[in-house]
């Protein structure tokens, strides 16, 4: 067992990649920085046109990547606020708990690669680098990874884009999968499996001089074990959910509870979204609750009813909100703080969970969404045809790079780049709108 290192250098967290002049009078902090030169770079705008679960147009009340990301930050600092309470009196747990702007700046950032039309983009992109150039891939946190420190235009010094350029401890808090791709690979013997659909979850080897060096306070022994791939039996079966690759089990404290947030807004608000624009009725949510109760065996999550909650989600919309309230306030006040003893450093020894239950219940949400939204024949078709258009605006882009893409995208790459990657990065840029425009200009007759 590991003896938890105590001296961090909170200095070293700050750092960034490449060093910046000093700027008179600016009294921000690294990371109050950070979520500046998120907010306003041009990947956290793009959000409000792409994809959460159901698509952009189809109505006007759903959310948005945009407005997910600013619930995830809402519900991000509503738990930093419930530890610091919670552990008022553990000074080693409040000495490394990040600052309000970091988590926030987390939060902003956690979906900014991921491409138009959600899921369905990722897939179809993955799918396609896979025949082009194996070498590469894409992913959807990898691709955020990559905008954050290369593709957003906030410094270019040199000729070489250096993105927001973020600190050390903000690119560790967005590294969801700290395994390259190279990994997984080679955990494969070279290939993945021929009919794996999504992605392994990971950072691209492209940018794996930034990981390394943002991972440099760990010792060694950590950064090997932060590593970790896990298989999970059966793999081969279940290539729907991934799990062909196995995937990484550890994340830093901050990204963990980025995480937490991001599982608690959108299992409980996307629910809503459906129930909202009566994708599900309560007779079949309600079916899916008693079969998640008799998994279970509890109709309570602590003191909250869930035949009750289930009324007030289909009454009116006044009581619609008060459950959402309700259940979020109840996942956000169950957070607690575990311990992982393989690891030294407090970044990586202090770990962000929810109960049994309250876990239980953000993945039984998630699969309400799944069954009735995601699996629907309606979100399908309209899956195939998102998967179309990349697959037309790749093959097009891919042919045609100079003449099709604009020059001053095109400029930030230096001589060792591939057009797979150019491609890659400006397709994974563009907004759902954007595409389905694109392509008509292309296609349309």
């Amino acid at each position: 067992m590991s003896t938890i290192s105590h001296n961090i250098a909170y200095a070293d967290l700050q750092e960034r990649y490449y060093e910046e002049p000093a700027r008179d009078y600016d009294v921000r902090d690294a990371y109050q920085r950070d979520k500046g030169r998120i907010i306003h770079c041009a990947g956290f705008r793009r959000l409000q046109s792409k994809t959460q679960v159901m698509p952009i147009g189809e109505n006007d009340y759903h959310r948005t990547r945009l407005t997910h990301s600013l619930e995830v930050a809402q519900i991000g600092e509503g738990i930093l606020l419930q530890l610091h309470h919670h552990y008022e009196d553990n000074i080693a747990i409040k000495d490394i708990l990040p600052s309000p702007a970091l988590i926030t700046s987390a939060c902003y950032a956690h979906d900014l690669g991921h491409p138009p039309f959600g899921h369905a983009g990722e897939n179809a992109l993955f799918q396609l680098l896979q025949q082009h150039d194996p070498t590469i891939t894409f992913e959807g946190n990898g691709q955020t990874l990559r905008n954050i420190v290369r593709c957003e235009n906030y410094r270019r010094h040199h000729d070489i884009n250096q993105g927001i350029n973020p600190s050390r401890r903000l690119l560790l808090a967005i590294l969801k999968y700290p395994a390259s791709f190279g990994q997984y690979k080679t955990k494969n013997h070279g290939a993945l499996h021929p009919k794996q659909i999504h992605p392994p979850k990971c950072y691209y080897d492209s940018e794996k001089n930034f990981v390394d060096w943002a991972c440099a306070i760990f010792s060694d022994s950590d950064y090997q074990h932060f590593q970790t791939i896990k298989k999970i039996p059966n793999d081969d079966n279940h290539l729907l959910t991934n799990n062909f690759s196995g995937k990484t089990i550890y994340k830093t404290l901050d990204c963990g509870l980025m995480e937490l947030a991001d599982d608690i807004a959108y299992s409980i608000h996307d629910v809503e979204d459906m129930i909202a624009v009566g994708l599900i009725h309560q007779k079949a949510f309600t079916d899916y609750l008693e079969n998640f109760i008799h998994q279970t065996n509890s109709e309570t999550i602590n003191s909250l009813n869930l035949y009750h909650i289930t009324q007030q989600l289909f009454s009116d919309e006044s009581a619609r909100k008060q459950a959402v309230a309700k259940l979020v306030h109840e996942m956000i006040s169950h957070v607690t703080i575990n311990h992982h003893d393989d690891f030294e450093h407090p970044l990586l020894h202090f770990q962000a969970t929810l109960p049994d239950i309250h876990r239980e219940f953000t993945k039984f949400m998630k699969s309400v969404t799944f069954q009735h939204v995601i699996n629907h024949a309606n979100h399908q078709q309209l899956d195939r045809k998102y998967e179309r258009i990349i697959t037309g605006l790749f093959y097009e882009f891919i042919n045609n790079t100079e003449r099709l893409l604009p020059q001053e995208f095109i400029k930030q790459y230096d001589n060792t780049a591939n057009n797979n990657e150019i491609v890659r990065d400006y397709i994974a840029q563009m907004t759902s709108p954007q595409a389905e425009k694109a392509y008509k200009r292309l296609f349309a007759v």
